[in-house]
C-alpha cells in the first residue's frame, strides 16, 4: 500500500505534493473511495476524470471531486480529449461540456487549474492536432481566467506534439516516465509527473495511478488556488514552426506546426514566397497549403506568420529552397468524396399497431410469456414476436450466447444448451471480422471493445435493467514510456495499441493497412516487427495503428518488458452483471423518440429491440418479421414505428439490436416443446452472428 511520505521526497523540484488520480474504473463494484483515508496516508492532491470527449461525464464524479477537497486535499479534475473534425467546432464543444461539469468550482480555492488529457490523435496530423489541443485550451482560458494545464503521455509529447512551443504557455503534466528524475522533456520539468504503473492507495477500491507536483511553489500557488488571477499580457502569435515545402510542376506545397497562439485564438496564417511576393492566407484550422502560378526552374523558399485579435506575430524561420520543375509533376488534389446520405427523416409515418392486434399466447416457462400477432394494413402484414420476461422470477435467469469473440454460429447452435427458454440475436457485428462492434458486459468486466463509451443494457446486481455507457480503459507500458490501451479484441483496431488475446478465437484478427503487431508472452516481446494475424496460445497479439503507436512498438526491442493493465468504466455506480451493446435509442422515460431516421437504402427491414417496464423489473425483447416478396406481404419497420410498437407494449426504456437478416427469435414454447424459429429470417435462412440474448431455467 503506497504511502506518499516517500512519493513527496521524490518530487524534482519546488512543494513535495502527490496523490491518486481517480476514475469510474477505480470504483469496483461500486465501492466508494475513502478521501479521508487518502488523506491519511500523507497525499495532498487528489484528480478526478470529470469527461472524455463530448458525450460521457464520470458517474463519480459529483461523489469524489468535493469528497477530496473536503478531506483536505487540493482536488483536480480532466478531461479526456476526442481530437476530430471540424477542429474549432469540436474542440470548443468539448471544452464547453467539460466546463458545464465543472460549474462555479473553477475558481474556488484548493482547487486545481482545469487540465486537458490528450493521448489520441483522431486521425489529425500533428498540425490540425496541436490547433485541436490549443483551441480547447484558449476555451477553457477565455471563460474561466485559469490557464488549464495539458496532461498526456512522454511518448506522445515527442512523437505526435513534436514537443511543441506550441504550448510554451500552459503548464504540462507529463505521464508514463519510468522513474523519479527520469528525463521526459528537452525543455524543462513539467509541473506534474506520473509514472508508469500503478499503485494500492488506502481508501482506493482499485489500483490507481498516482501524480507527483514538480512546480515551485510560485507556480503551485496558482495551479492550485482559482481564487488567484493568472491573466496574459495581450499579444501577437509567436512563430509558426517547421516550415517545410515540396517543390511540384508550377507551384509548391507547404506546410508548417503552429507556434504559440498569442494571448488569443490565431485568425489567420499567411504564407509568403520569395522571390517574387507571392502571398496566400488561410484560415486558422489549416496548416499546409499549396501555392499555385510558380515560375519553373526558380528557386523559392516560404515563410508563415499568424494574426489574432492583437495583430501579426513574427515570421517563421525561412523554409529549406526549392525548384518547381517541369519534371516533378502536378501537386497532389485533396480528393473530397461527396458522400450520399445514408439516413433520411422521410420514413413511413407510424400507425397503431400494438392496440387491436390478436395474440396467440404461449408460456415457455415461469415468468417467461410469448406473445405473437400481426396488423394488417392496405400496404401489407406487420408481424410481431414478443417475449415478456420477469427478470427477478427466482426461475429464471439470463446468459449471453456467445464463445471466442470472433465465433459466428446460428442462434439455433448457440441455444443448443441445458435449460434454454428463448432468445434473439442481439447487437451489431463486423462483417468483416466477425466480432461484434461494441462489448458485453460480463460481471462488470467489459469482454472486449474499445475505449470508446458504448450504451450498453442489460441487469444490476439486484437483477433489475438498467443501461450504461461503457468502455475498455487501460495502459500499455514498456521499458522507457506508456500508451493508453486502444483496445481489447477490438472488432477493429483503432489507433493505438490494441491487445488481442487467445479469447479472440481462430479467426485471423483484423490487420488495417499500415497496422504492425508484434507478440508478447510472458510480460515479453518475442517477435519482431510483422503484420501477423493469429494469436499464439498463452500470449497477446499488439497491434498498433496510427504513427504514434507503430512507432512505440518498433522502438521495442525483443526481451523488452512489457505491462498490460484494463479495466471498464461505466456510467453507472453499480457494475452489470450482464450487458449488451445496444443501436438507436427508441423509447425513453416512457416516451416514443420522434424524428427517427431511417436508411434509404433499406426500407421497414426485420427489427428486434430490447425495453423494459418502469419497474425495471420486466423485460420486453420483440422480433419483426420482414419477408420479402411474400404473397402476404409481410414487411418490417421503420424506428419510429418500432418505438411506438416498444411503446405501446409498455417499454419506459427501449432500444434496438441488431436487424435485416440478423432478426431472429427462438423458444420452447412449452416444458417439452422442441426448439423452433419463431420468425421468418429475412436472408431466407439462419444469419451466423457472435452474440445472442439467451433465457434460461435457473
Amino acid at each position: 500500500m503506497l504511502t506518499f511520505a516517500t512519493t513527496q521526497a521524490q518530487a524534482l523540484t519546488g512543494t513535495t505534493v502527490a496523490g491518486p488520480v481517480v476514475g469510474a474504473d477505480q470504483h469496483v463494484n461500486g465501492a466508494a473511495i475513502s478521501w479521508s483515508s487518502v488523506a491519511a496516508t500523507g497525499a495532498r492532491l487528489g484528480v478526478v476524470e470529470a469527461t472524455d470527449g463530448a458525450h460521457y461525464r464520470n458517474p463519480w464524479f459529483s461523489a469524489d471531486y468535493p469528497g477530496a477537497r473536503n478531506a483536505g486535499l487540493v482536488r483536480g479534475s480532466f478531461a479526456v480529449a476526442r481530437p476530430a473534425l471540424p477542429i474549432i467546432a469540436t474542440a470548443q464543444q468539448q471544452a464547453d461540456y467539460y466546463l458545464a461539469k465543472l460549474g462555479g468550482t473553477v475558481t474556488t480555492t484548493r482547487t486545481l487549474t482545469p487540465v486537458l488529457d490528450l493521448e489520441t490523435t483522431g486521425g489529425l496530423k500533428s498540425g490540425q492536432l496541436v490547433t485541436w489541443a490549443q483551441t480547447f485550451l484558449l476555451r477553457i482560458q477565455a471563460k474561466t481566467g485559469r490557464v488549464p494545464m495539458l496532461r498526456t503521455y512522454a511518448y506522445f509529447w515527442h512523437t505526435a506534439l513534436a514537443d511543441q512551443d506550441a504550448f510554451a504557455r500552459y503548464p504540462l503534466w507529463i505521464e508514463g516516465t519510468l522513474a523519479p528524475g527520469d528525463p521526459v522533456l528537452t525543455d524543462g520539468v513539467p509541473a506534474l509527473t506520473s509514472y508508469v504503473g500503478t499503485s494500492w492507495v488506502n481508501g482506493v477500491p482499485a489500483r490507481t495511478t498516482t501524480t507527483t507536483v514538480n512546480a515551485d511553489d510560485d507556480t503551485w500557488a496558482w495551479l492550485r488556488d482559482g481564487t488567484v488571477s493568472s491573466p496574459w499580457a495581450d499579444g501577437a502569435p509567436g512563430a509558426p514552426q517547421s516550415v517545410a515545402a515540396r517543390a511540384y510542376n508550377g507551384s509548391a506545397t507547404v506546410s508548417w506546426l503552429p507556434g504559440d497562439t498569442g494571448s488569443t485564438p490565431i485568425t489567420a496564417y499567411h504564407v509568403l514566397a520569395e522571390p517574387g511576393d507571392i502571398a496566400m492566407s488561410v484560415h486558422p484550422d489549416v496548416t499546409q497549403v499549396t501555392l499555385p502560378a510558380l515560375a519553373n526552374d526558380t528557386t523559392y523558399t516560404f515563410t508563415v506568420t499568424a494574426d489574432n485579435a492583437d495583430g501579426t506575430g513574427i515570421s517563421s524561420d525561412i523554409s529549406d529552397p526549392v525548384t518547381p520543375s517541369g519534371t516533378l509533376g502536378a501537386a497532389p488534389v485533396p480528393v473530397t468524396h461527396t458522400q450520399r446520405p445514408l439516413y433520411t427523416t422521410n420514413c413511413a409515418p407510424p400507425r397503431s399497431v400494438v392496440p387491436g392486434t390478436r395474440w396467440t399466447v404461449h408460456r415457455p416457462a415461469s415468468g417467461v410469456v410469448l406473445k405473437e400477432g400481426q396488423r394488417r394494413f392496405s400496404d401489407g402484414i406487420i408481424r410481431m414476436h414478443v417475449l415478456l420476461v420477469d427478470a427477478k422470477n427466482p426461475h429464471v435467469r439470463f446468459a449471453s450466447l456467445s464463445s471466442h469473440v470472433a465465433d459466428r454460429r446460428t442462434l439455433t447452435s448457440w441455444a443448443n444448451r441445458r435449460g434454454f427458454i428463448a432468445g434473439t440475436n442481439a447487437g451489431y457485428f463486423d462483417l468483416g471480422s466477425g466480432a461484434p462492434v461494441s462489448p458485453i458486459v460480463k460481471n462488470g468486466q467489459a469482454q472486449f471493445g474499445n475505449n470508446v463509451a458504448s450504451t450498453v443494457v442489460g441487469f444490476d446486481p439486484s437483477g433489475l435493467l438498467t443501461s450504461s455507457a461503457v468502455a475498455t480503459a487501460g495502459t500499455v507500458a514498456g521499458p522507457y514510456d506508456q500508451l493508453p490501451l486502444a483496445g481489447w479484441n477490438p472488432a477493429q483496431p483503432v489507433e493505438g495499441i490494441n491487445v488481442y488475446t487467445t479469447s479472440w478465437g481462430a479467426h485471423a484478427v483484423p490487420m488495417p493497412k499500415r497496422a504492425i503487431s508484434r507478440v508478447v508472452r510472458n510480460g515479453s516481446v518475442t517477435t519482431a516487427t510483422s503484420r501477423q494475424t493469429t494469436v499464439p496460445s498463452g500470449s497477446y497479439l499488439f497491434v498498433a495503428t496510427g504513427t504514434v503507436a507503430t512507432g512505440w512498438l518498433r522502438a521495442l526491442a525483443i526481451g523488452d518488458h512489457v505491462t498490460v493493465t484494463r479495466s471498464t468504466t461505466s456510467t453507472t455506480r453499480t457494475p452489470l452483471t450482464l450487458g449488451y451493446a445496444v443501436g438507436g435509442h427508441l423509447v425513453n422515460a416512457g416516451a416514443a423518440i420522434p424524428g427517427l431516421t431511417c436508411k434509404i437504402s433499406e426500407r421497414r427491414p426485420a427489427r428486434t429491440a430490447i425495453g423494459w417496464t418502469k419497474d425495471r423489473r420486466h423485460l420486453i425483447l420483440v422480433a419483426i418479421d420482414n419477408k420479402p416478396h411474400s404473397k402476404n406481404r409481410v414487411h418490417g419497420v421503420e424506428p419510429e414505428q418500432l418505438a411506438w410498437i416498444m411503446h405501446d407494449l409498455g417499454s419506459d426504456q427501449a432500444y434496438m439490436f441488431d436487424g435485416g437478416g440478423s432478426t431472429e427469435m427462438v423458444a420452447h414454447v412449452g416444458p417439452r416443446a422442441k426448439l423452433t424459429i419463431r420468425n421468418y429470417p429475412s436472408d431466407g435462412t439462419q444469419r451466423h452472428f457472435p452474440v445472442g440474448f439467451g433465457i434460461f431455467r435457473r
